[in-house]
């Protein structure tokens, strides 16, 4: 019967204190959180400021379909404004994206 546990015991501190384990274990909650609030973040805006986001499409795959997707439908005052940056205009001008991100230009 000693045997079983030290066995058990063996095994389970070899799963389950495995490095991946512990990372996932800590981190996966945090994912989980970060898919819940993130959506509610985006449709809060307090101030009534549309929120202008800009991402790199290094692909190209999404420059139409993130801004399609999610386009306001209210097109007089919008809330988000997704733009798309190329890949190449953001290693020219890297800089002045950081500036206008600093500045409150770009959220």
């Amino acid at each position: 019967m000693s045997k079983t546990f030290s066995l058990i015991r063996r095994e389970f501190k070899s799963k389950v204190f495995t490095r991946m384990f512990v990372i996932s274990t800590l981190l996966g909650p945090l994912v989980i959180l970060g898919f819940y609030y993130l959506p509610v973040y985006f449709q809060q805006n307090p101030l009534g400021d549309t929120l202008v986001i800009q991402y790199v499409d290094e692909s190209g795959l999404w420059w139409e379909r993130l801004g399609d997707l999610f386009r306001d439908s209210d097109a007089k005052s919008p809330q988000h404004i997704f733009s798309a940056v190329e890949s190449s205009v953001y290693q020219e001008r890297q800089a002045s994206f950081r500036e206008s991100l600093q500045n409150g230009d770009v959220d």
